[in-house]
């Protein structure tokens, strides 16, 4: 094309192409078909919605030498650089995990809202020129469900044209989704609502409403927890966030707010909402009564997005709020309560058979994190002794823990992912009449020890309670590969496993203070040894020493070994060491190993310098987190 527009910052495709055709005064078909996402020029010129998904290969080649920008830019006005995080966006896309992303004809719950929901503001612009003349970015993250406020603004996003009160930019009065709507129609301002009224003339009027007037509208300002949920949400989908946890973080997220839709009203009360939010709520429930009425006793399949299914979303960002409050509430209980939590709801809940749970149970054995799969299958075996709670597998029962199941006096988040060589020691000489064994098993050993703690505590499976503490699955192999030793050796006299963990389960109940483990592991999955602080401990060690040195490698090391100290981890685990900070594909060298169990173990003074330096660098990281979570409680209550 001979003019284009540089996209504006988190703007969609759609935004773009409505933007476009603006400034080339022609239809939006028209920019479709010129930059291939319409397969040939028809009056019509609609362009599917997947392509808001992504663009095939080919068709993000074609689209970006068009509208004159590179491929990744391209890319980036579609969702696809979010497949790896949204498990919803991931079912489009993939038939199974790792899957090459393609185009589908599959829409699950949560991934489209159907429309677009808006903030006004912000289409207004910033005041440049460009933006004068066009409008405002549409947002590609409008799109999703979990997106529900602007934070900038502080209010809630806007479902609904307030002139023609049907959903903002959708397919009315149309049956099928398009990526914009009315595309054949000329002449409208991006920011002018392009939905159409029922004709059956000829002639097809359009609202044209400016959506960025405020004036007739009511906007809801944001809470303070509903602020700091969308913040939250929105950095799971930034790279702040790893992949896998923030798709354990939205898996877990869709099956408690359908346990929530399936218990209302009892669920309800689990948060304090604003009035505005309980309203919506209220709406979506008595909304989910008729349409269940509407399909009587026969509800739709698992893979339908009906309205009468508890997995699917609710139409209005504030119900959308409101649900997910209300979910996130839950879920981030300490374990203990979320037990009774779950045990509670569930004496309102159907069976896991009923269809209107949709897609649930298949998104928590496939997408869920390890904890709320484990619970939610224990409190559905106790609400319903008689059938399979989901995700059971007959695997689970050989990898059950060698001592009893039952309150301990600690909780699974008290058990670090390495033992402490304290807590080691005593495990180790706990064992009667032969104290366990220690290298080459230590590694094995810490690790069994670990796991097995954690499900004395909470009863699960071996591989859930690995996950639970971060070890990557592939360390586990089909049956714990690097458990079987320690299975072996525990098998054998004159070992006592089990005396040892119950000796040593007594000991972390007895502690004066717990520490949470997993609020570390948590709070530091991103954290690396400053450069500030790198080059003090390099200015603070006698040159005389040669120890310290600027390459890369020990600087990695050194900081692994400072992280492993703040979260009680498996130093191979510090995010150094793994991307992005750290190329895919790294492998640990002999000399990594070399290095840090120098660290570990100081082999003479001029390497205990550098350990008490890393440690002060340690303590003082810790001292000042631990002062600012103190600072968030007491600003909580």
């Amino acid at each position: 094309m001979p003019r284009s527009l540089m996209p504006l910052p988190g703007e969609s495709l759609a935004g773009f192409i409505l933007r476009l055709s603006h400034r080339l005064q022609v239809a939006p078909s028209s920019v479709t078909w010129r930059t291939g996402l319409t397969p040939h020029r028809a009056s019509s010129g609609t362009s599917p919605v997947r392509h808001l998904l992504m663009m095939e290969a080919s068709e993000a080649t074609a689209f970006a030498h068009a509208a004159r920008m590179s491929t990744a830019t391209a890319e980036q006005l579609t969702l696809l650089p979010y497949v790896r995080r949204y498990p919803p966006l991931a079912e489009a896309l993939t038939r199974q995990p790792g899957d090459t992303p393609r185009p589908r004809r599959v829409f699950p719950a949560w991934l489209l809202i159907g429309a677009t929901r808006y903030c006004p503001a912000c289409l207004r612009g910033d005041g440049s020129v460009i933006q004068e003349r066009h409008g405002g970015a549409w947002h590609l993250l409008w799109h999703l469900p979990v997106v529900f406020a602007c934070l900038e603004h502080q209010v809630l996003l806007q479902d609904a044209c307030p002139a023609c009160q049907h959903a903002a930019q959708s397919r009315h009065p149309e049956a099928r989704l398009k990526l914009v709507p009315s595309p054949a129609t000329a002449g409208l301002h991006p920011l002018q609502c392009r939905n159409s009224s029922i004709s059956t003339g000829p002639r097809r009027d359009f609202c044209g409403h400016r959506l960025d007037d405020s004036s007739n509208i009511t906007q809801i300002r944001l809470s303070p927890d509903q602020a700091a949920l969308q913040h939250k949400i929105l950095d799971w989908l930034s790279p702040s966030t790893s992949p896998q946890t923030a798709f354990h973080k939205f898996a877990d997220l869709q099956v408690m707010t359908a346990i929530i839709n399936a218990t209302l009203p009892h669920s309800a009360r689990a948060a304090d909402l604003p009035p505005a939010l309980e309203a919506a709520l209220d709406a979506h429930q008595a909304a989910q009564r008729r349409a269940a009425e509407s399909v009587g006793a026969s509800p739709p399949h698992r893979g339908s997005r009906h309205p009468s299914l508890w997995s699917t979303e609710p139409a209005s960002s504030a119900a959308t709020a409101a649900l997910l409050t209300i979910a996130h509430a839950h879920i981030q209980q300490p374990v203990h309560h979320l037990r009774e939590t779950l045990t509670a709801l569930l004496e309102h809940a159907p069976e896991t058979a009923n269809r209107r749970w949709g897609a649930t149970w298949t998104t928590l054995q496939r997408d869920a994190s390890p904890l709320i799969l484990h619970e939610i299958d224990n409190a559905f075996r106790r609400r319903f002794p008689a059938q399979r709670p989901p995700g059971y597998s007959d695997e689970a029962d050989r990898t059950v823990c060698v001592i009893p199941v039952r309150a301990r006096g600690y909780r699974a988040e008290h058990i670090p992912q390495q033992l402490p060589d304290e807590w080691f020691t005593l495990l180790s000489e706990a064992s009667r009449p032969k104290a366990l064994p220690q290298s080459p098993h230590s590694i094995w050993l810490r690790r069994a020890a670990a796991v097995q703690l954690v499900q004395a505590a909470t009863s699960m499976r071996m591989d859930e309670a690995a996950r639970f503490l971060g070890i990557p699955t592939s360390w586990l192999g089909p049956f714990p590969a690097p458990l079987q030793p320690p299975r072996l050796i525990f098998s054998r006299k004159p070992y006592d496993l089990p005396g040892a963990l119950e000796r040593l389960a007594e000991h972390i109940a007895a502690l004066p203070q717990q520490v949470d483990y997993r609020q570390r592991r948590e709070s530091f999955k991103s954290w690396n040894l400053s450069t500030p602080a790198w080059n003090k401990i390099c200015r603070t060690v006698p040159t005389t020493t040669r120890i310290v040195r600027s390459d890369h490698q020990f600087r990695e090391c050194s900081s692994a070994f400072v992280w492993s100290l703040l979260t009680g981890s498996e130093w191979k685990l510090a995010p150094c060491f793994l991307p992005p900070r750290s190329p895919e594909g790294r492998t640990f060298t002999q000399q990594d190993s070399k290095t840090i169990k120098r660290l570990v173990s100081p082999p003479d003074r001029a390497w205990k310098v550098v350990v008490d330096l890393l440690r002060e660098a340690a303590d003082k990281t810790l001292t000042s987190w631990e002062r600012r979570c103190q600072q968030q409680r007491s600003v909580s209550s």
